[in-house]
């Protein structure tokens, strides 16, 4: 035999005494994890201190007459061109509202129509007049809430979101506005 061959041998036979076995399983990361935690465990002392006592925290007192604060949005109930109908689908976010009134007493529901500008203010005042009062006989109807707690308002032409120069300007004008207030 070659001398190199021995110091093959050799080096082979050093590096598995050293390192075991080359066809020896891995282990995988859950058997190492554990391996790992039986570790820190036996590490850990019998006895653990106690931490410190925190620092004493001021507690606001929330007095009785103080009422919590609810902030919902403002629903747009849309409408097509000279008319006071509105959607089915416009129908169940109506509802909602609605029992937010019977759940919350001390809220009311504010109804504003609005109008775009297409003929006189007088007709835009009349529609949102209109409108506004359709969506609040839609929630008398199905509710037992008190017409009392409705503030239905027409603001005619009065307040555009968009500019009444175009179709999509007009669509977003011809609206009611819907929102609780305390």
């Amino acid at each position: 035999m070659k001398p190199r061959y021995y110091i093959i041998l050799a080096i082979s036979i050093l590096a598995f005494a050293l390192f075991g076995c080359a066809s020896e399983p891995e282990t995988t990361e859950t058997e190492t994890s554990t391996e790992e935690e039986i570790q820190t465990l036996e590490a850990v002392p019998a006895e653990v201190e106690k931490p410190e006592e925190p620092a004493e925290e001021v507690i606001e007192e929330v007095t009785p007459e103080e009422k919590p604060t609810y902030k919902f949005e403002v629903i747009r109930i849309q409408f097509l061109p000279n008319s006071a109908l509105f959607q089915d689908y416009e129908k169940a976010m109506l509802l909602t509202y609605a029992s937010y009134l019977q759940k919350y007493p001390e809220f009311k529901l504010m109804i504003k129509g609005h109008a775009a500008r297409v003929g006189s203010e007088e007709t835009s005042q009349s529609l949102s007049e209109e409108r506004a009062q359709v969506v609040a006989d839609f929630i008398l109807g199905r509710t037992d809430i008190d017409e009392s707690r409705l503030i239905v308002i027409g603001m005619g032409s009065r307040e555009p979101l968009a500019d009444n120069g175009t179709e999509a300007g007009r669509v977003a004008n011809r609206r009611v506005e819907v929102s609780l207030i305390e």
